[in-house]
């Protein structure tokens, strides 16, 4: 699996069988991407993985680098919230790192709500067995 590559699988466990799924396995593409995450905010393009490279300046809002360099070019401010920035403050960003590791963190967050509902089954298959049991007669 290289690093714009992400997968997931579900293994739910029974009493006397394992099944593993596979939920997603895919390459990333602007399809897996969310736009307001990863979206210049003057062109309103989403960052690709292998597109437009990704700045930010300081204030944190992040560009194309063609978009900002050509808004610096009249103005020196942040188009987003106007602070004043300088070219020397861009940093440039791999924008493949930072979709990668949103999908981490959605997949780490996917594995949370999948033990969570597995423990609901679990305490409901618990209750349902509490029910099936005879009742002692006393």
């Amino acid at each position: 699996m290289n690093n714009n590559e992400i997968s997931l699988s579900i293994t739910n466990i029974d009493e006397n069988t394992t099944t593993t799924t596979s939920i997603c396995s895919s390459t990333i593409t602007n399809n897996h991407i969310p736009k307001d995450l990863f979206s210049c905010l003057i062109c309103y393009e989403t960052f690709g993985v292998d597109q437009q490279q990704l700045v930010a300046l300081k204030c944190g809002h992040m560009f194309c680098a063609s978009c900002i360099h050509q808004w610096f070019t009249t103005n020196k401010v942040c188009p987003t919230c106007r602070k004043r920035c300088w070219l020397k403050d861009i940093l440039y960003i791999d924008a493949s790192t930072c979709i990668v590791a949103y999908g981490k963190k959605k997949i780490n967050n996917l594995s949370a709500e999948r033990d969570r509902l597995n423990n609901d089954i679990q305490i409901l298959k618990d209750s349902i067995d509490s029910e099936r049991m005879p009742h002692k007669i006393k």
